[in-house]
């Protein structure tokens, strides 16, 4: 099945959602067939139209080549991609806990950024399981469902570097609306990643047709604008409510900007401590996993030196019993050589004795 848009021609865009989600081993292949199809449908529908030959044979070649420059995605891109797909619902938690970090920042709620934070670590793990799961479950899809053995085969698993890479995608979605609304469209091609104080970079993140969405900075409208009151017509009075009201007016203006910047420091004060926490929660990761990779090593080469040793304790015995097998044969061999002497010696006399009766018996 070819994707197509309402008019029945095919659409670049769907098809890069198509391709966005086929395992990586078939993505050269299945984009080398979209590309045929898109060619000839392309070039059918312009020769409809009432273009000529040339005209439909070169609209045919544009969306072929179109369709073969669209990217193939990176594993942790596909999984994110599968998992727009197949469990929306789960990046929804994602982007609902982004929205509230951005209002717990705003408000400057130190306790809740704190719980959020929690949170966060717990979302992103959950999210990212889901997304690898997904992942893994696509790759053993064309694996023959028995083996030689009549077991099922395991999945292949994806390596540690692509879970992390999804969970720096998920973080990014997490941060920034508009990494949101990249991860929506269902077709990375590449991991997001964010350092929550900098826009993420989307360049050539999404395959297809993708415009970035703008950042919200609607400033509010002046309407604090005066009209002149009354001119030389105008009394004194009138001047004089004129300049009071002035004057309120500045004196408001200027207690409201002070009150706006305490909020606005107060609001930076909250982002940094809430990109501290994060920076800290990320470090105390890094260090549980180098500990947990520490004792499994420190575990492995325990057993190895309990085996090595156990292995010594067999050789120094072995040992033992082979110098006292040595010494035994050894004495053997001593007690040999006296027989052997003995009776090299009780031959000689034989050969003589036998020598000298040959002679008195010619005689």
């Amino acid at each position: 099945m070819r994707p197509t848009d309402d008019t029945g021609g095919v659409d670049l865009e769907s098809v890069a959602a198509e391709l966005s989600q086929v395992p990586p081993a078939t993505f050269v292949t299945r984009r080398a067939e979209l590309a045929k199809a898109g060619r000839e449908e392309a070039t059918g529908a312009a020769t409809q139209a009432g273009a000529s030959a040339a005209e439909a044979k070169a609209a045919g070649r544009q969306l072929a080549d179109a369709i073969k420059k669209l990217g193939k995605p990176s594993s942790a891109a596909w999984a994110v991609n599968l998992l727009q797909a197949q469990r929306p619902h789960e990046l929804d938690a994602v982007v609902e806990l982004g929205a509230e970090f951005r209002a717990a920042v705003a408000a400057g709620d130190a306790a809740r950024l704190t719980a959020l934070s929690a949170e966060r670590r717990t979302t992103l793990r959950r999210v990212t399981g889901a997304a690898v799961e997904l992942a893994e479950r696509a790759l053993l899809a064309p694996v023959v469902a028995v083996d030689d053995d009549g077991r099922v085969p395991e999945p292949p698993g994806l390596s540690p570097a692509v879970s992390a890479d999804v969970e720096q995608t998920l973080q990014a979605v997490l941060a920034d609306p508009a990494a949101e609304a990249a991860v929506h469209t269902g077709r990375l091609v590449r991991m997001l990643t964010s350092n929550g104080v900098e826009a993420v970079d989307l360049t050539d993140a999404v395959s297809g047709p993708f415009i970035p969405p703008e950042p919200d900075d609607v400033e509010p409208e002046d309407d604090g604008a005066e009209d002149d009151a009354g001119g030389d017509d105008a009394g004194d009075g009138d001047a004089e409510r004129t300049r009071s009201v002035r004057s309120h007016s500045s004196s408001s203006s200027s207690k409201s900007d002070k009150s706006s910047d305490s909020e606005s420091a107060a609001s930076r004060a909250a982002r940094e401590a809430a990109r501290a926490l994060d920076d800290l929660d990320h470090q105390l990761d890094e260090l549980r996993e180098l500990r947990r990779r520490a004792r499994e090593q420190s575990d492995r080469l325990g057993d190895e030196i309990a085996d090595l040793e156990a292995r010594l304790a067999d050789l120094t015995a072995e040992l033992d019993d082979r110098r006292a097998d040595r010494e035994r044969l050894e004495d053997r061999l001593d007690e040999t050589d006296r027989q052997f002497g003995r009776l090299d010696r009780e031959r000689d006399r034989a050969a003589r004795l036998a020598e000298t009766t040959a002679r008195a018996a010619r005689r």
